[in-house]
């Protein structure tokens, strides 16, 4: 399973999947919903909904897929760590290039980090941010 990968990457680090998405791609028009592959960072979770990417040397197809951001460089590629994907139970780098996106949907959202708060419920903050 897929999801297991960032379910445990997410519980080492105390975080949650956040619940928003600032950046996606959609076969809709505009092709980008909101957002900016700037804005994304490692660690980030990338959510795959039927999207299909195709570029001159490769094919992708994600059906329901989830994934954690390795990287992201100034050619509009990601790089991601996945697992169970075309049958591979290993967490494998697989690099996308969001340039090769032709339908479906993408979503990639930020974790939030757990923190207690004085009054014993968790609080949820940005992982990014710093303390």
């Amino acid at each position: 399973m897929c999801a297991a990968l960032v379910h445990h990457a997410l519980s080492a680090a105390n975080a949650s999947q956040g619940k928003k998405y600032f950046f996606s791609l959609s076969n809709k028009s505009p092709i980008v919903e909101k957002g900016t592959l700037a804005d994304v960072l490692p660690g980030d979770v990338i959510v795959f909904r039927n999207a299909f990417f195709k570029t001159k040397n490769r094919t992708m197809t994600f059906g329901y897929h989830v994934a954690i951001i390795k990287s992201v460089d100034n050619e509009n590629k990601i790089s991601i760590y996945q697992q169970n994907y075309g049958g591979n139970k290993h967490v494998v780098t697989t690099t996308i290039s969001i340039n090769g996106f032709k339908k479906g949907w993408v979503g990639i959202s930020r974790p939030k980090t757990k923190t207690p708060h004085q009054n014993s419920n968790t609080v949820e903050q940005d992982a990014t941010s710093n303390p």
